[in-house]
């Protein structure tokens, strides 16, 4: 009795852990069929536990809507049924609009080594993204701005001298040559 008190406290803390992430987080069994999500990534496709459970994970609201995921997500499967990690950023567009995500798909083995499912995680980017892309674009703008401005700078340098000796030139033909002082005072 004691010890399954003691597995219920474990399996609640770890259930407690799994519910309160802020990442994307699931459990698939081998074939890739969904058996459980998080609340997190239930939320972020405005959806019930009961809508991703029991349905291929490439066939649910995450990757449903984004052309191309469901080959990629299925060869993930395959690879983490072979043992490995996939992790890749990814691109989908989820109910609630386009997201990023640092996505991962690791196995979970038993005491023995033996795979008996899949973790699929997500992290999402989206706003680090946006910001980092805002980051970039202002950069670019200011070094625009100090390109132009000494382009600006220099050619007022040139214009300088120019004008000047137009404005020199203008004062010496005061009422002497009209048809000079027209062409300087054009130019």
């Amino acid at each position: 009795l004691r010890a399954q008190s003691r597995l219920a406290e474990a399996e609640a803390r770890i259930r407690s852990i799994f519910e309160t992430s802020y990442q994307y987080q699931g459990y698939l069994n081998l074939d890739g069929t969904v058996m459980d999500a998080n609340r997190t990534s239930i939320e972020g496709i405005g959806a019930r536990r009961e809508d991703v459970v029991g349905r291929p994970f490439w066939e649910t609201p995450w990757f449903s809507s984004t052309p191309g995921i469901a080959e990629a997500m299925k060869a993930a499967v395959r690879l983490a049924v072979s043992g490995q990690t996939f992790r890749q950023e990814i691109h989908v567009n989820l109910p609630g609009g386009p997201r990023v995500f640092d996505f991962s798909m690791r196995p979970v083995r038993n005491a023995s080594g033996g795979i008996i499912g899949i973790v699929p995680e997500a992290i999402d980017l989206t706003e680090r993204k946006t910001a980092e892309e805002q980051v970039a674009q202002m950069q670019k703008m200011e070094t625009i701005g100090q390109l132009t401005g000494g382009v600006a700078h220099d050619f007022n340098n040139l214009l300088t001298p120019i004008v000047g000796t137009l404005d020199m030139l203008r004062r010496r033909l005061d009422g002497k040559d009209e048809r000079a002082q027209r062409l300087t005072a054009g130019a």
